[in-house]
């Protein structure tokens, strides 16, 4: 059972414990990594852990060591010998030191190596790589050593760097490139998904940028040096976009001392989406000491951040400062930001920025505020300004006489205009003005601007100074006075009136010149029954060009069995042109058979008069004895002048004239039209006919529903037959719908040749 429990014990050390058996290291397994032989002094890290206020992991990431780096047995590293083939600084590597072993490292310092040993795929199990103080010039084919965990190749001749280079690498921690000439690195070199590289040298080489992709790295690690280059921007050529539920970096330091910074990183630029989520997506620090900042408006929206992430990316320790503009020389940006002194960063504008000649113009980006500053040698007001937040101009003391309504005047909050000699203020500046944002225009100290126009009366009186001031006045100049006494601050003007009866108080102007008191409830009442006369003819003309479809919508009909039946002979007068053969031919085949079967009695004058019988007074006779009046509308019917020769064009324009009026003037008369020609409205010029298209009371010929004859019927209403057979009885109103209904399926039919026919 003892030897049970020893095994038990020397196999969990094994597991669990570092190989040298020592009871500080422990095996550590770091984020995102498949890695099983990495191991960390957690006694050590929980100490400082508990100092610093920092997570265990964040120490383990800079101090873990591998196995191979705590092995005592010497006989597990086998050590490669080189062997230069030529002058050229081509070699091959071979074992010398032992066959086998577990780990081998491949170490040759200032040789004249120009590339990497040919043969370096057949060592697969290299774990360390060092050749320092060589001369090659790039690393094509290091990707082959799979187990490779430590590159060092300080002092080489590598100017450019693929983001291929370490493919397949996922073993590599430990990579340093410091004091080569390397320019460039590809985006995503060292961020690729399969790479778990805890520590990047870069040092003392001559990049000029560097792209953020290779700096924000999504695993933990412990820091990349790129200190001592000529990065003067980081960019991000390779399209980072950071996810937002991501923490980049996990408490590691990218080291930017010694460059040539000058204009502060834009991070939308840089993949982070917003500025907020700075501190919680780079979880690592920066240290940008020794770059010459220039502290302008274009660093404040990052440090208006700055007091929640600033932890994060400038590390307490890390006093950086202001190197421009001179007034902020050595200033400590981060005490600036905890001091509230952002307005301090502003920035100067240009006149490619819209800053005027002869002026000064400059940013203020956290009051969003552009000053503009004008010198006495101005003469005319420009037409351009900053378009950068709102405008604080100031044109005192210069040679100005005018001000324009410039595009611009609707972001002004303050404007000076104080010893000019400005002598009138147009109403269109007034009214360009946005009231809601303006907080001062200074008019004092303006001598030749002697009158004020009632536009004034839009701003605000606490808004505006005058100084002390004498203006021309009259009785129509009292506004003046009540527009000041309408504010609710106090008066910080003087104004002096120069009248008939010499200069007098603004105060005591209607009783220095006899003013007569306004009548405000007689302007009152003149304004409000100016309104509803305006109202009413509006409304009066409204109803007379609509009168026609008026009177069509209100029509009432009467209660068809109040109607007198002794009046008429005939249920429907039909009017049509006889010159339509087609429309003619289905009248007498289709309509007519149908309404007699329906008992209505019909009378059409193209078939019950002879050719030629035409009177008026025959026409007037038949259509006073019908009830209702169906109109099929045709082309003789579109005009509104009786300008047609014709015999038939002269009856059908007075068949309509007379069941216009018959229906107008008669509640028991209905009028039926139906679209033969498919007319639109633009095509009908009587103004009565129109009126029946626009309020849809007018039967579609070419019906889909093949319901014509079924509507016809409803709005034609019982025959008068059953009027008379019935007496004074009422008959059942669905009488006629029964019929109708009875013969649908042949009506129908009768429609299939009305559509042919069309």
């Amino acid at each position: 059972m003892v030897l049970f429990i020893i095994l038990c014990v020397i196999i969990f050390c094994l597991l669990n414990i570092c190989p040298c058996g020592s009871s500080r290291y422990e095996k550590w397994t770091r984020q995102g990594s498949e890695r099983d032989d990495l191991f960390c002094d957690f006694e050590f890290c929980k100490t400082w852990s508990e100092q610093k206020k920092y997570p265990v992991s964040e120490c383990c990431v800079c101090l873990t060591k591998a196995s191979w780096e705590l092995s005592e047995n010497a006989n597990e590293i086998g050590y490669l010998e080189v062997e230069y083939l030529n002058r050229e600084g081509e070699l091959v590597i071979g074992e010398t030191t032992g066959v086998n072993k577990e780990y081998l490292h491949l170490i040759h310092k200032q040789g004249f190596m120009k590339t990497l040993p040919n043969n370096l795929c057949e060592f697969p199990s290299i774990v360390k790589i060092d050749l320092t103080d060589n001369a090659i010039t790039d690393l094509e084919g290091i990707s082959c050593v799979l187990k490779l965990d430590t590159l060092i190749m300080r002092r080489n001749s590598i100017r450019y760097v693929k983001n291929t280079t370490f493919d397949g690498l996922s073993f590599l921690r430990i990579l340093d490139l410091a004091e080569n000439v390397i320019e460039k690195i590809e985006p995503f070199t060292f961020s690729k998904r399969e790479l778990a590289l805890l520590e990047i040298d870069l040092s003392h080489n001559v990049m000029r940028t560097v792209d953020v992709s290779n700096l924000a790295i999504e695993k933990p690690f412990c820091r990349i040096d790129a200190s001592h280059n000529k990065i003067n921007t980081i960019v991000n050529e390779g399209g980072l976009h950071m996810n937002e539920s991501i923490s980049y970096g996990e408490g590691g330091m990218v080291n930017l001392r010694n460059n040539t910074f000058s204009i502060f990183p834009d991070f939308t630029k840089l993949g982070v989406p917003d500025l907020t989520l700075l501190g919680k997506l780079m979880s690592f620090g920066f240290d940008f000491r020794g770059a010459k900042w220039n502290c302008n408006a274009e660093m404040v929206p990052f440090l208006q951040l700055a007091e929640d992430v600033i932890k994060n990316t400038w590390r307490d320790y890390f006093d950086v400062k202001c190197y421009l503009p001179e007034r902020l020389r050595g200033e400590s940006i981060p005490q600036m930001v905890n001091d509230k002194r952002l307005n301090e960063f502003t920035s100067e504008l240009t006149g490619a920025e819209g800053c005027p000649n002869s002026c000064k113009c400059t940013y203020y980006p956290v009051s969003n505020v552009s000053t503009v500053k004008c010198a006495s040698s101005l003469l005319h007001m420009p037409l351009e300004m900053p378009e950068k937040g709102v405008l604080d101009i100031d044109f005192s003391e210069t040679k100005i006489k005018r001000v324009i309504n410039a595009s611009y005047i609707g972001r002004i909050s303050r404007i000076c205009l104080h010893h000019t000699g400005l002598d009138n203020i147009p109403l269109n500046f007034i009214y360009g003005i946005n009231g809601n944002l303006l907080s001062l225009i200074d008019l004092s100290y303006t001598a030749n601007l002697d009158r004020l126009s009632t536009s004034f009366k839009i701003l605000d009186p606490c808004n505006v100074h005058f100084g002390k001031k004498t203006i021309f006045c009259n009785c129509n100049n009292r506004w003046i006075q009540e527009w000041i006494d309408s504010s609710s601050c106090k008066w910080n003007s003087s104004l002096t009136c120069r009248t008939s009866k010499g200069l007098v108080p603004l105060p005591i102007l209607s009783a220095a010149l006899g003013c007569e008191e306004e009548n405000y409830l007689y302007k009152t009442l003149s304004v409000v029954f100016s309104i509803i006369t305006l109202l009413l003819a509006m409304s009066l003309g409204t109803i007379y060009l609509y009168r026609y479809e008026i009177q069509i919508v209100l029509k009432q009909h009467k209660d068809p069995y109040k109607i007198n039946l002794e009046r008429y002979k005939y249920d429907v007068y039909i009017s049509v042109n006889k010159e339509s053969d087609q429309l003619h031919t289905w009248i007498l085949k289709i309509l007519l058979p149908d309404l007699r079967r329906s008992g209505y009695r019909v009378h059409c004058p193209t078939i019950h008069t002879l050719p030629g019988n035409f009177v008026d007074e025959e026409v007037i006779e038949k259509m006073d004895q019908s009830r209702n009046f169906l109109i099929f509308l045709s082309e003789e019917y579109l005009n509104d002048l009786d300008t047609s020769d014709s015999i038939e064009g002269i009856r059908n324009h007075l068949e309509w004239r007379h069941a216009w009026n018959s229906y107008r003037n008669s509640k028991e008369r209905r009028l039926i039209i139906i679209n033969y020609g498919q007319n639109r409205l633009c095509e009908i010029r009587r103004k009565n006919l129109k009126a029946f298209l626009r309020v849809g009371k007018v039967l579609d010929f070419a019906n889909k529903k093949h319901s014509l004859m079924i509507d016809l019927i409803e709005l034609l209403g019982p025959p008068l037959r059953q009027f008379k057979g019935l007496g004074a009885g009422k008959p059942k109103r669905n009488m006629v719908k029964k019929k109708a209904n009875a013969s649908k399926e042949e009506t129908e039919l009768k429609h299939i040749n009305v559509i042919f026919l069309k």
